[in-house]
């Protein structure tokens, strides 16, 4: 075995996702341990990788947006390769995830409280955890959701460009007074479309994004947000390691961590 921690990450350049690489990457190194990263592109490309590291017999693995199957996990087990999923969750393993669900709920309900009546969600669909906060939070409040109003679209990698150009469609539509969209590089395009257009934010379009970047908090106005606890994330995660490590067969434990709705001027 080594003492190296290997992590296995979605293909992804966005920022937040980033700055959460770089906290797990502190974790590992303050732990005493060695820092290894790899991207997956999919299902089957993160288990051909994870096949790999078993021959290798990394200290640990970190997993994102996979969860082995059987028979890989009775691999892992046999080589006694501790495992622990990131930003993903699953019965039976050990993980650290974020309740988006309920930090999706705090955002709306406060557009709901300001008194905005079409919020719309921007870039989720109904059934995931944004989609399920977005409908709580009218249920909680006994207002009718307008599920027409959960715009459910793909999004590129350019996030900003696309918020833009939603942006400047949704500015068109008189109808909708309030926009939750699915990370704040949408939102902050969507502020642009807005003031592009001669809508005024919060009076006339309330904007929420998501994700707790820096930038949120020097655009104009500045962008409210659901932030992600990206150190905290980090050590829950490094502690389920060290834990693992101690119990190989302790009971599997999860973690889900609050976001915090940080309000600013845009909503």
């Amino acid at each position: 075995a080594t003492h190296s921690v290997f992590a296995l990450m979605p293909d992804q350049e966005h920022e937040r996702f980033i700055e959460k690489l770089h906290a797990l990457k502190e974790a590992v190194r303050e732990a005493g341990l060695d820092w290894s990263l790899a991207s997956h592109q999919g299902e089957s490309d993160a288990r051909r990788q994870v096949l790999e590291q078993v021959g290798r017999r990394p200290a640990a693995l970190i997993l994102s947006g996979f969860i082995p199957d059987a028979a890989l996990r009775a691999r892992l087990d046999e080589q006694r390769i501790p495992a622990v999923l990131f930003d993903t969750h699953a019965e039976g393993w050990d993980y650290v995830a974020l309740d988006r669900e309920r930090g999706s709920s705090e955002a709306v309900g406060r557009l709901l409280d300001r008194g905005k009546r079409r919020v719309a969600l921007l870039g989720a669909s109904a059934g995931s955890e944004r989609g399920r906060g977005w409908l709580a939070a009218h249920a909680a409040r006994s207002l009718p959701a307008d599920e027409s109003l959960i715009l459910d679209r793909p999004y590129p990698r350019d996030l900003h460009a696309w918020g833009l150009s939603q942006g400047r469609e949704l500015a068109l539509r008189g109808d909708i007074d309030g926009i939750y969209a699915v990370n704040d590089a949408a939102a902050l395009g969507v502020l642009r479309a807005l003031h592009e257009a001669g809508r005024e934010e919060p009076r006339d379009v309330a904007v929420i994004g998501f994700d707790g970047l820096m930038a949120a908090a020097g655009s104009l106005p500045t962008l409210s947000t659901v932030e992600q606890p990206v150190e905290a994330m980090a050590k829950s995660c490094l502690a389920l390691l060290a834990r693992r490590r101690r119990e190989p067969g302790a009971p599997s434990l999860g973690e889900v961590l609050p976001t915090v709705l940080r309000v600013r001027e845009s909503g």
